[in-house]
């Protein structure tokens, strides 16, 4: 089975470098580093996991300054996989889907900016 068989994202992945906290509804809370965030979710390289289908708040630090734009939403945990845990994006209304693809728009490009 190849790759392109086993691909279950709807938009494209993009790498941005970000911190990220996930908290299950309960309190718990995991933090680390975005693998690769798309419209409909994210790929979080944790060193703890997380329950499968637990509901949970994402909130994303794209930048090294606090006071830096964030994104906050709800999601599901939906895979665990030897690279992190991935987590579903709930359906978000337009504003929130503007600020991630705006969080996208500049980091993504940074990061390939560097790569050139």
């Amino acid at each position: 089975m190849s790759m392109k068989d086993t691909e279950q994202r709807a938009s494209k992945r993009h790498h941005v470098a970000a911190h990220v906290e996930v908290r299950l509804e309960r309190g718990v809370l995991v933090e680390g580093w975005v693998v690769d965030i798309s419209e409909h979710g994210l790929l979080l390289a944790t060193e703890r996991s997380l329950p499968l289908d637990s509901r949970v708040r994402v909130l994303v630090y794209p930048g090294c300054h606090a006071d830096e734009e964030r994104f906050c939403c709800h999601g599901t945990v939906a895979r665990l996989d030897l690279r992190g845990v991935a987590v579903a994006f709930d359906e978000m209304d337009n504003e929130l889907r503007e600020c991630l693809g705006g969080i996208i728009a500049r980091h993504a490009g940074e990061l390939h900016a560097a790569a050139r």
